[in-house]
Order: structure tokens, then sequence, then C-alpha cells
């Protein structure tokens, strides 16, 4: 359980950063730049850890015809979702 509150903690901070930085500028025009990029990889790479987190538990949580229904059916409303998205920009 710490370690998703230390990764919620990361993700909370990472945002506060971001957003502060939107809002107040305050970091140099010169170098703000390569510290955005940082906070940008960190923020991919938390969501990466969160992605592999997520998949690791449901596969020692859940049992495996139950993932693998749910799994379908997302690829299936995913499909049909963009099939649907093209039709209508078409029109």
């Amino acid at each position: 359980m710490t370690d998703q509150v230390l990764h919620f903690c990361l993700q909370f901070a990472n945002l506060t950063v971001i957003l502060c930085q939107i809002v107040y500028h305050y970091m140099p025009p010169n170098g703000g730049l390569w510290i955005m990029f940082g906070l940008i990889l960190l923020e991919g790479l938390l969501g990466g850890t969160a992605y592999v987190n997520t998949f690791y538990r449901v596969t020692q949580e859940v049992r495996y015809n139950i993932c693998l229904y749910s799994t379908l059916n997302s690829e299936r409303v995913n499909y049909i979702l963009n099939c649907s998205y093209a039709w209508c920009s078409s029109l």
C-alpha cells in the first residue's frame, strides 16, 4: 500500500509543478525547457509504472477467464467507437 501512496504523491507533485509553471511562469526561459522535458519524462515513467502495476495486479488477483473476457470486450468497444467516429466524420 505504501508504494501506491508514494506513486500518488509523485504524480500529484508533478501535476502541481506543471500547473504552477503554466499559471506563474517561474522557470527561466532558457533552462526551463529542459526542466519541463524532465518533468514530462517523469510523467511518462509514472504513467508507465501505473499501467504495469495495474496489469500485474489484475493478472494476479483476477481469474484468467475474467481477464480474457474483459480484455476482449474492451477491444471490441474500442473498435466500435473508432469505426463510429470514422463513419460520422466522413459524413
